[in-house]
């Protein structure tokens, strides 16, 4: 009996979690049903494409095409909206389970990982693409169950290894950017060889994940005539397709691809930085000037404590768990490299995929600093 109220305690934060989960997404469906227009349609419109027998309309839609098949599954099944919906959030509540294991697994700490889902849970402006037929769901979620596969998952290595390629090819094909964690892995390796004074082999993988990620990269850049990289400079567009205020476009005698941005930059150093600068402060500070006011300080007030939070989490574990804050950081810094040569987008869709990983390091911040708190007012009384 006492083993039994033992394992039922335990269990009461998974309860609670749930609840919370569950209260979040009845909020949103309630509030908002299910969006089904604006980007949700050029994914419906490539599965009635395929199932009609059609090519993808771009290439581009091959990095779409995890997301299109799961469309394709649920109109045979005759429930594409609601089957798709349902889809993405029981593989959200995977993730988020997952995402708990994984802050168990690696700090031993349940207050640890019960603060760290809770942050998952309660960050709305993240839980809100459930309810979005967009690909941003079901790839933020295949990006926290990645990080468990790699960093959570108590599986032989073998096994470990062969789950996450799996995950790693689901994310590869469920939205373009998924090509950043090829980067991110390959920082991650990188780091390890060079550790265990493995130069040699270090030296040769990394050349051969250069190679694979800018063949790749190219493939990916020339796949549609929508990825312009040098409009945005052109533009001057801090928000994708938002030119700035009093900013007059310049006509086009760079040509288009990466050599077109380098040679923006080689003409254009000091616009080339302070629309790199105004990017980042886009990305990073949330906020929008057709937000209201209370808005903007909802987003402020709860974003940027986290930030702090991560930082000092980050600091925290460096020395311990290197290997995992290297992968953290590198996934944070080329996300945001992306949007500061790129544009940032208006509803901070671009800034969910780092989300997990702030709220993950955040978390870790958190309880180093109010557990030791505790612990001196602890040892005072």
């Amino acid at each position: 009996m006492k083993n039994q109220l033992k394992h039922f305690f335990k269990q009461q934060h998974l309860i609670l979690l749930f609840a919370c989960w569950a209260f979040v997404q009845f909020a949103l469906l309630n509030h908002y049903g299910i969006i089904t227009n604006n980007e949700a349609v050029k994914y419906t419109r490539e599965a009635h494409n395929i199932l009609a027998g059609k090519n993808f309309s771009e290439q581009k839609y091959i990095f779409y095409s995890v997301y299109i098949f799961i469309h394709i599954l649920f109109i045979k099944l005759g429930c594409e909206t609601i089957g798709v919906y349902i889809f993405q959030l029981f593989v959200n509540l995977i993730a988020t389970y997952l995402f708990y294991k994984t802050a168990l697994n690696i700090y031993r700490s349940r207050s640890f990982a019960f603060i760290a889902a809770l942050l998952l849970v309660i960050c709305i402006p993240f839980q809100y693409w459930t309810i979005c037929l967009y690909t941003e769901s079901l790839f933020c979620s295949l990006i926290i169950i990645f990080m468990y596969c790699l960093f959570g998952i108590s599986a032989g290595r073998h096994v470990k290894y062969l789950i996450s390629i799996l995950i790693l090819i689901l994310l590869l094909f469920s939205r373009p950017t998924g090509i950043f964690f090829i980067g991110a892995i390959g920082i991650t390796i990188l780091y390890k060889l060079l550790k265990d004074r493995k130069t040699t082999i270090a030296i040769s993988g990394a050349c051969i994940f250069i190679a694979g990620f800018i063949f790749l990269f190219n493939y990916e850049m020339n796949s549609a005539a929508s990825y312009n990289f040098i409009k945005p400079f052109l533009e001057h567009n801090v928000i994708c397709d938002v030119p700035l205020s009093n900013s007059i476009n310049q006509p086009n005698v760079y040509g288009t691809g990466t050599n077109a941005v380098l040679l923006y930059i080689k003409n254009n150093p000091s616009e080339f930085l302070q629309l790199c600068c105004l990017r980042f402060i886009s990305f990073w500070g949330f906020v929008r000037p057709f937000y209201t006011g209370a808005h903007n300080w909802m987003l402020r007030l709860f974003f940027y404590p986290l930030y702090v939070f991560a930082v000092i989490g980050l600091i925290k574990q460096w020395k311990t768990k290197r290997a995992l804050m290297i992968f953290c950081l590198s996934v944070i810094i080329i996300f945001t490299i992306s949007v500061m040569l790129t544009c940032d987008e208006w509803s901070n869709r671009f800034m969910m995929p780092v989300i997990p990983i702030i709220i993950f390091l955040a978390s870790c911040g958190i309880y180093a600093v109010f557990s030791k708190r505790l612990q001196k007012q602890a040892n005072h009384s």
